[in-house]
C-alpha cells in the first residue's frame, strides 16, 4: 500500500471491540487506598454502578459471572492478590468480598 497514491489507499477498518481487554482494566496499582477502596472502586467501573458500598450485594447491580472474573482480574492487576470469582459470587455483600482481598493481601 506505500506505492500507491494516498487518495487510493484505504483506511483499515476498526477492529470489533474486545470485551476482555477493557482499556479500563489496565489499571495500576493504587498505593495509598486501601483493599476495601480498591474493590468497591473496581465494582464501580465493571459494573458501570453509581455509588457501591460494602453492605451492598453484587447481585444488586445485576452482577454476571463475566463481570465476577473482570472484577478478580483487575484486583490481580491492581493488588496483586488471586481470587476466585466464586469468593465473590458467593458473597452476600461486597465488604465480604473485600474482607477476602484483604485477608489474601496480607497473608
Amino acid at each position: 500500500m506505500a506505492n500507491l497514491p494516498k487518495i487510493a489507499q484505504a483506511s483499515k477498518p476498526a477492529a470489533p471491540e474486545d470485551p476482555m481487554n477493557d482499556a479500563s482494566m489496565t489499571t495500576g496499582r493504587m498505593p495509598s487506598a486501601s483493599a476495601s477502596e480498591v474493590v468497591l472502586n473496581i465494582v464501580e467501573e465493571v459494573l458501570r454502578a453509581g455509588t457501591v458500598t460494602l453492605d451492598d450485594g453484587f447481585y444488586d447491580f445485576g452482577g454476571t459471572s463475566l463481570q465476577a472474573m473482570r472484577i478478580c482480574v483487575r484486583i490481580e492487576k491492581t493488588l496483586a492478590v488471586v481470587i476466585k470469582p466464586e469468593v465473590l459470587l458467593d458473597s452476600d455483600c461486597l465488604g465480604d468480598f473485600a474482607r477476602s482481598v484483604a485477608e489474601l493481601k496480607d497473608a
